[in-house]
């Protein structure tokens, strides 16, 4: 009697994986989701971009990850540099975006913040939370698994700031960092 009480106490304490160890004397390998056709197309997509950046970009640090990154000046009524930097781990594939505007006029701020939040939520149903007493914005999509943006504003700088996960949603931990990364940021410009 004793040794049955003992068996089922040692097998409720055990854990599902844990007995199956000790059963099998190996780990059980985790499970893998198969990608759909339509995220294979995505992914082959957004590596064909890497190339692209890769050819011409430098590489930088952002979170603690290496990155690829190319920045572009864009002509028009307010002037701004718009970065891409993509993650060089093909594994678990990243972008960070960066539009910067050097403004002349400042009134243009809020109109041009509108303006950006509004297209994304276009895209997903975009929340406003806050990390160390500053707001970001952030949701999860269907062609990317979660999106991170900050609006960082300095005297006459307007900067929106970005990174999307494609392959993994990071977890609370993992999304305060990346805020805080994206927040001290550098302002895109372009060396002559």
């Amino acid at each position: 009697m004793k040794k049955i009480v003992l068996v089922a106490t040692m097998a409720a304490l055990l854990s599902g994986c844990q007995l199956i160890d000790q059963i099998q004397g190996k780990s059980q390998a985790p499970s893998k989701v198969e990608a759909t056709p339509e995220q294979i197309e995505m992914f082959k997509k957004l590596d064909e971009q890497f190339e692209r950046v890769k050819k011409t970009g430098t590489e930088i640090e952002f979170n603690g990850e290496k990155y690829v990154k190319q920045t572009r000046a864009v002509k028009g009524d307010d002037p701004r540099f718009i970065s891409l930097a993509v993650s060089i781990d093909r594994s678990n594939r990243k972008s960070v975006t960066s539009e910067t505007f050097y403004l002349k006029d400042l009134s243009h701020m809020s109109m041009l913040t509108t303006k950006y939040l509004d297209s994304n939520k276009k895209v997903c149903d975009l929340q406003t939370l806050s990390y160390a007493n500053a707001a970001y914005y952030a949701c999860d999509g269907n062609n990317f698994q979660r999106f991170i943006a900050v609006v960082h504003k300095e005297k006459n700088i307007l900067s929106f700031r970005s990174l999307k996960t494609y392959q993994e949603k990071p977890t609370e931990a993992e999304e305060n960092a990346i805020v805080k990364s994206l927040m001290s940021y550098p302002f895109d410009a372009i060396s002559r």
